[in-house]
């Protein structure tokens, strides 16, 4: 089990860039979550921007090695409804990472955050 050690949550409103005909679009979700990924790391290592590169220069790019996904409900993602994505980002051994990433509708007047679970 890994140690999470960076936290991150935005909230978004569904429009076109993140939707298909059908909901939330998996490709700009998959890509969200690999720059909020990205955005996680930066805090850990208290950078202002994501500029990594190793001792000679050269950029350093990240880069998914496994995706898992299950319960995912795109299509209760729909235009003007407000989401979240919450990221928990941590050490699995040297030199690897993981992220444990949750999408979930935005909560309404101070509800809980919840899931948007496959019925």
């Amino acid at each position: 089990m890994p140690t999470f050690i960076a936290t991150r949550s935005e909230t978004y409103l569904a429009s076109m860039p993140n939707l298909t005909f059908t909901g939330l679009s998996e490709n700009w979700l998959l890509k969200e979550c690999g720059h909020q990924q990205w955005l996680a790391l930066t805090q850990l290592h208290d950078r202002p921007l994501p500029n990594f590169a190793d001792e000679q220069g050269r950029i350093a790019y990240a880069s998914f090695t496994a995706v898992k996904t299950w319960n995912l409900k795109l299509e209760a993602i729909i235009e003007n409804r407000a989401f979240q994505i919450q990221t928990r980002f941590g050490a699995v051994g040297r030199p690897g990472i993981t992220a444990n990433i949750k999408l979930g509708l935005a909560p309404s007047r101070g509800g809980n955050w919840r899931c948007c679970p496959r019925s």
